[in-house]
């Protein structure tokens, strides 16, 4: 993943030469999310988040992009804290469901509302996004689909999940969406990688 990320596309031009201020920003996207993550190990890495959000807030105001991210770590929290599990079943088979009826809600969100748009909702989007993510994007589409129907998720695997659902309306957002992206996609390729080997 981390060799897919530092390879794209997107990457490579903010990070070649000269680095502007809304590739700092998309660099230390991932220290944050990985400090945000062991959070809960120790305060140490809470107090840590905390200096550098306020860095990154400073430095661009894609900073926005990193609000949902904060909004699935606490929904991802909830069961780890509650200690509560789907023991049942069929309740347990429900849960690829309830991730796909999320994604479907809120990739209609620029289509009902008409926000978060910078072209036409009509727009073939995959162009942009292949050409700043990589030839291996649809390997993620099958990262994607695992992780959604992979049973008991592990609570990395949740955020995940969560993120790319809560980001799902700012896909026609492309102007800056193109560049953050990759943070997230990268992990379903390595998984979608991992998995054609296997």
């Amino acid at each position: 993943s981390a060799a897919i990320f530092s390879t794209s596309p997107a990457i490579l031009t903010y990070t070649t030469w000269s680095i502007p201020t809304r590739g700092l920003m998309i660099i230390l996207t991932p220290l944050l999310l990985y400090l945000v993550l062991n959070s809960t190990k120790s305060l140490k890495y809470s107090f840590l988040a905390l200096i550098l959000s306020t860095f990154l807030l400073a430095t661009h105001h894609m900073f926005y992009f990193v609000l949902p991210s904060f909004l699935a770590f606490i929904i991802a929290l909830i069961p780890k804290i509650s200690k509560w599990k789907l023991r049942n079943e069929k309740l347990e088979k429900l849960t690829p469901l309830v991730f796909i009826i999320g994604f479907l809600i809120m990739f209609s969100i620029p289509f009902v509302t008409g926000k978060f748009l910078d072209v036409s909702r009509y727009d073939p989007i995959y162009r942009n996004y292949t050409r700043y993510i990589g030839v291996l994007i649809p390997l993620s589409l099958g990262g994607l689909i695992y992780l959604i129907f992979k049973p008991r998720k592990r609570f990395t695997e949740l955020f995940l999940l969560l993120n790319l659902i809560l980001l799902t309306p700012f896909i026609y957002k492309q102007t800056y969406m193109k560049w953050y992206i990759p943070i997230f996609i990268s992990p379903l390729i390595g998984i979608g990688i991992v998995n054609l080997a296997n």
